[in-house]
C-alpha cells in the first residue's frame, strides 16, 4: 500500500519505541554504558521536525524510566510524554521490584498507551518500533510504522505496510504524507 494512497491527515501524535528503534540496543544490554546512550541515539532529527511541524512526540517503551529519561531528554521529549516502566525501591535504597500498575510492563501494554494518548490528544496516533508488541499497539494506533535499522524482525516487518530500516527513511516517509516540511 502506497503511503499516499491512505488520508494521513488525522495524525498529530507519533509515539516511538525506545529501545533497538531509537537508541541502537536494548536497554537491558546497555545497563552498564547508561551513560553512552547520546552516541548512540539516532532520531534526534526526526523528532524534531515532527515537533516543528505541531506533532505531539512520546516515547512508549517496556524499558525502564531510568534508562528512557535520558533519552527523552536528549531528544527534547516532554517527561509527561514518557511512558515505560517504573522500577521501586525502598527508602533504603534496596531494590523492591517494578511497579505493575504501570501499563508498559504487560503485553498489551503499549496499545493501552495509545488509547490514552488518543483521547489525551483527540487526534490520530501513529507507533514506531522494532517488535510486536509495537505491531499489536494498532489498532488503536491509526498507523504502525516498523522500523528495522537496528534490529530487522521479519515478523514486523509482515506486520505493516510501512517498514523503514533508517531514520532518514522514517523521515522521508513523513514528509511524501505531509507530516512534516
Amino acid at each position: 500500500m502506497s503511503p499516499t494512497s491512505v488520508d494521513w491527515s488525522s495524525i498529530g501524535c507519533v509515539c516511538f519505541d525506545v529501545d533497538s528503534t531509537v537508541c541502537v540496543d536494548e536497554g537491558i544490554d546497555e545497563l552498564a554504558r547508561f551513560l553512552g546512550c547520546e552516541s548512540e541515539v539516532q532520531a534526534v532529527d526526526v523528532v524534531q521536525r515532527l515537533q516543528d511541524n505541531g506533532l505531539h512526540v512520546c516515547l512508549v517503551s517496556g524499558g525502564f524510566y531510568p534508562l528512557v529519561e535520558p533519552v527523552a531528554k536528549l531528544l527534547n521529549v516532554p517527561l509527561e510524554n514518557v511512558y515505560c516502566n517504573q522500577l521501586l525501591f525502598r527508602d533504603d535504597g534496596a531494590y523492591l521490584g517494578f511497579d505493575d500498575t504501570v501499563p508498559t510492563c504487560r503485553s498489551d501494554g503499549k496499545a493501552t498507551v495509545v488509547d490514552g494518548l488518543i483521547r489525551r490528544f483527540q487526534t490520530g496516533v501513529i507507533i514506531v518500533g522494532d517488535g510486536m508488541t509495537d505491531a499489536k499497539a494498532c489498532p488503536p494506533a491509526t498507523f504502525f510504522i516498523g522500523f528495522g535499522g537496528n534490529a530487522d524482525r521479519p515478523p514486523v516487518r509482515a506486520a505493516t505496510p510501512y517498514f523503514c530500516t533508517t531514520m532518514q527513511e522514517l523521515l522521508e516517509l513523513f514528509q511524501s504524507v505531509g507530516l512534516v516540511l
